[in-house]
């Protein structure tokens, strides 16, 4: 399915009818058109039945088209128009309702144009890079005759804070025949930073106290808000940001975390929030023999089970996969990963490792018995690889995941979009049970998207010829121009 942008009616070849006239001091509502911007999904008008798990993708119309050419950026909506857009599409389709939301970034292309079916992006090291944020919609059948849904959001920014660091600064070094040293100095300097997340939440707890939420919460996530330099402009409304390259303010670049929840409109439930990271453990110590090695990706989900298992009266309402940056200290041979930081530094001209967790949010539940013989699994659909960096799309990819929950017919307990760095020699382009993946300095890198689903129970896969079929790309797809290359 072509990813299409939404148009205002041609007033030359049609006559609007007159507007109604509102009660003074009301405004009228935005129409579908107005708030509405280019979007995508697996919801086909007129199918016999809606599949088990659909989605819609809504980006934010474009306001000002800019000039990409001359590295002047568009201007987009805001991040609550978007919102609008969703609660009118949800009242255009009663039969559906929304399970999950997810904020999705997308890279705009000259025009500007953004695809919205691509399962990969490359980011360029050097260059004008525009990014957009947007919304994933989750989607499954209605099961009631109720009205449609309508949601609501809250974003919540962590508080800035100020931190003194101590640094040594280096200079006059003296040589000997014996020996060569540097004499230095300590420096302090107060940066400005943000507080973290558990501390974000306490005070989110307090507030939600005195103010609750006007509804039921469907989903909590932790959204990346990127900027360059020291300035501490984290607006969530904000959906596009642009990295410089190597000019002067693109040197380095800073990732805010916030939390965004999504609720379904309705009385207030009076939830506490709640958060739980799982990081993996670190199997080798970074040293002189090299960098730390961390368990792979099903032994964190193996301890989320674990702590499920001990868990009542909660309920769960996501589950997500996070990058955190780790920090490797070669001397006192030490390794940490701060997974409650909001403040996170890259840049070109150093490499930097992150290091990929389980997070789960909860709310407070007492109606909501206990967890112990959850079985939490997950299956990774990653997009049919087709060539050397070429990659089904996210249509063709969903039509794959309709039809193994058709098959099988689980039930799903939770689903995310995650992105991995795109790795030539592995057959399907990315490693999914690797925890922890590098940036390289001076390189852009290729990010591969994929689905993954998360089950409350074990399961098998499926017979092969109930499924749709695929292909092998090195024999059957574009391969690699040679018949004697083969993966490792």
């Amino acid at each position: 399915m072509e990813p299409k942008q939404t148009s205002q009616p041609d007033a030359s070849t049609s006559v609007a009818p007159p507007a109604p006239v509102l009660p003074q001091g009301v405004e009228a509502p935005p129409s579908y058109e107005e708030v509405m911007g280019s979007n995508q999904s697996s919801v086909i008008e007129g199918q016999p039945e809606v599949p088990p798990l659909a989605y819609i993708d809504i980006m934010p119309r474009i306001l000002n088209a800019g000039n990409m050419h001359a590295n002047i950026a568009p201007v987009f909506q805001k991040f609550s128009d978007i919102m609008q857009g969703a609660n009118l599409w949800l009242q255009a389709n009663p039969g559906l309702q929304c399970w999950k939301c997810e904020t999705v970034e997308r890279k705009v292309d000259k025009g500007p144009y953004i695809d919205l079916d691509s399962m990969k992006i490359h980011q360029s090291t050097y260059g004008f890079n525009v990014y957009v944020l947007g919304l994933r919609m989750w989607l499954t059948r209605k099961q009631s005759n109720s009205p449609p849904q309508q949601l609501g959001l809250k974003n919540v920014v962590p508080a800035t804070k100020e931190v003194e660091l101590q640094a040594y600064q280096y200079g006059n070094m003296f040589h000997t025949p014996q020996m060569h040293y540097w004499t230095r100095r300590r420096a302090t300097d107060i940066i400005t930073t943000f507080e973290g997340l558990a501390r974000t939440i306490d005070r989110l707890n307090e507030d939600l106290k005195k103010s609750p939420l006007q509804g039921s919460i469907i989903n909590i996530e932790t959204a990346n808000i990127k900027y360059s330099g020291f300035t501490t402009d984290r607006d969530p409304e904000k959906t596009s940001f642009v990295e410089l390259g190597a000019s002067r303010t693109g040197l380095f670049r800073r990732n805010c975390q916030i939390i965004r929840i999504f609720y379904v409109l309705g009385e207030p439930k009076h939830e506490e929030i709640h958060m739980k990271d799982v990081v993996p453990d670190i199997v080798r110590q970074s040293g002189l023999v090299g960098s730390a090695v961390f368990e792979p990706f099903s032994a964190s989900l193996l301890k989320a089970q674990m702590w499920l298992q001990q868990q009542s009266g909660v309920k769960i309402v996501n589950i997500e996969t996070r990058d955190v940056r780790s920090h490797e200290n070669i001397i006192n041979l030490e390794t940490t990963v701060n997974s409650d930081s909001t403040d996170d530094f890259d840049g070109t001209f150093w490499a930097c490792k992150y290091v990929k967790i389980l997070r789960i949010f909860y709310v407070k539940s007492p109606e909501m018995p206990s967890y112990a013989s959850t079985k939490l699994t997950s299956r990774l659909f990653p997009p049919l690889r087709l060539g050397i960096k070429k990659f089904e799309t996210m249509s063709q990819t969903m039509m794959r995941i309709a039809a193994w929950l058709s098959v099988t017919r689980l039930p799903i307990f939770g689903v995310e979009t995650v992105h991995y760095p795109f790795i030539d020699n592995d057959n399907i382009g990315f490693n999914p049970e690797r925890s922890d993946h590098y940036t390289t300095k001076h390189m852009g890198r290729t990010m591969v998207t994929a689905i993954r689903l998360y089950f409350p129970t074990y399961y098998e896969e499926p017979p092969r010829h109930l499924l749709p079929p695929t292909i092998d790309w090195l024999t059957q797809g574009e391969g690699r121009g040679t018949s004697i290359c083969s993966i490792l």
